[in-house]
């Protein structure tokens, strides 16, 4: 098929139950090319069946230059569809599993060069969109609204729109409300990957209110994903989740920018969530605002930002933490040394218990804390699972200056590091300064005042 518009239908009264087998494919309006299949677009309509898709495109990979828009997939009971009747949502999603579907398999090669943009999936079981599959050609997931999606929260297929495979996709601008999943691995946006693409995708611009689940949720392969400038608000869960599978290098790499979050309820929940697992790849988490609910309850979850393993592959720089226990947490203990490939530097953090909470094993690593401003918090820097190994000091190049009232005697440091006494005194040394590497390495005085 080539060159169709389908446009204006009204669909409703229809429904489908378990029984046949092809019913998990039944869909208000399908695409169901078996051979290349070009130039659709599917526009103005109402799917209001309880089938178990609303508008399910691309289903065996063939269609390609798709235009989804204007379409309003809402779930509703079929015995009040009458033209007497009430219209009414039928419960809890009803039978439909996803608003629309895009690429339901592994797109042919160049597919599925789809745009879903302003339509509104509203009351269903897994998700609002859906998109499975590698794919080719670009797709746009843009200005839709997705409500009242994931009511089976036995199923983690789910999310206002799920994405499985990020690579050429982009979700911008679209606005996604009470997400009813509860299961720890989705969100609003979820997106997972099993594929070996390696193209970067985007998630921007998109707001997130009354989650019962997560905001965003990042799991299993996923990669080289760009979180921007998104809005997150009242998460029953982690407000951004990134867990990744054991066993994969070349997960992670993300880059997570500029988002607000904004939680009004929890006291043990999470802003930013991250485990790499045996990522290879640098994942960045920079110039967002995280404001939380709680800073009363001593919870290692109610926490800014939780970094599950102390890695270097973890980039924190220039975010505003406000109202958590903790703005900043660690699970793993930090080691190994000097740590100067482990970046967190210019963070503000406001109105927290503690500002930074990271351990180690011993005391023979030094974690540079580097130009955070801390406002009303009290413990600057603590370590709940072992030894001090956060240390703030300023840097200059890779020499660290460091405050304290004597030589250092714990940490590792190196020839040039510097340690300014922080309670100068006539006839007291002005500063001392690292002449031998190691733990805590040989110090010399600067001289008195």
């Amino acid at each position: 098929m080539q060159n169709s518009l389908i446009r204006g239908n009204r669909i409703y009264n229809g429904k489908w139950s378990s029984g046949a087998g092809a019913a998990a494919s039944a869909a208000d309006i399908l695409l169901y090319s078996g051979a290349a299949s070009e130039r659709h677009i599917i526009d103005g309509n109402h799917c209001l069946s309880n089938n178990s898709q609303g508008i399910f495109s691309t289903a065996l990979g063939f269609d390609g230059d798709v235009i989804l828009s204007n379409n309003i997939c809402v779930t509703l009971d079929p015995a009040t569809c009458t033209e007497t009747g009430t219209w009414s949502l039928i419960a809890n999603g009803g039978n439909r599993r996803h608003g629309i579907v895009i690429s339901y398999i592994t797109a042919q090669a160049g597919r599925p060069r789809t745009i879903v943009n302003a339509n509104l999936c509203r009351n269903t079981i897994w998700t609002g969109i859906y998109k499975q599959g590698e794919s080719d050609g670009e797709v746009i997931i843009s200005n839709n609204i997705c409500d009242l999606n994931g009511y089976d929260v036995t199923n983690t297929l789910s999310g206002g729109v799920y994405i499985d495979s990020a690579a050429n996709v982009n979700i911008n601008g679209n606005s996604i409300s009470n997400f009813q999943n509860t299961a720890i691995s989705t969100g609003g946006i979820t997106i997972n990957d099993s594929t070996t693409q390696n193209i970067p995708g985007l998630v921007s611009n998109n707001k997130i209110i009354n989650s019962l689940g997560a905001g965003i949720a990042l799991g299993t392969f996923s990669k080289l994903i760009t979180i921007n400038n998104n809005v997150i608000s009242s998460s029953g869960e982690r407000d951004i989740y990134i867990v990744h599978s054991a066993g994969s290098a070349l997960v992670g790499g993300h880059t997570i920018t500029n988002n607000t979050i904004y939680r009004t309820t929890g006291n043990n929940i999470t802003g930013i969530f991250i485990d790499l697992q045996n990522s290879t790849r640098v994942t960045t988490v920079k110039n967002n605002y995280i404001r939380g609910a709680n800073n009363a309850n001593n919870s290692v979850n109610n926490a800014g930002i939780f970094i599950r393993q102390s890695t270097n592959l973890i980039q924190t720089d220039g975010n505003i933490v406000e109202n958590f226990y903790y703005g900043f947490h660690s699970s793993a203990y930090y080691g190994g040394g000097r740590l100067l490939d482990r970046v967190i530097q210019n963070n503000i953090i406001r109105d927290c218990a503690v500002g930074f909470d990271v351990s180690a094993t011993d005391n023979n690593s030094t974690l540079p804390l580097v130009n955070n401003v801390f406002i009303n918090t009290t413990t600057q820097v603590d370590n709940t699972l072992g030894f001090v190994v956060g240390r703030i000091v300023q840097r200059l190049g890779n020499s660290l200056i460091w405050q304290t009232t004597s030589v250092p005697t714990v940490g590792s440091w190196a020839v040039g590091d510097r340690s300014q006494n922080s309670a100068p005194a006539v006839g007291s040394p002005k500063a001392w300064a690292c002449t031998v590497t190691g733990n805590p390495g040989t110090w010399v005085s600067e001289g008195n005042l």
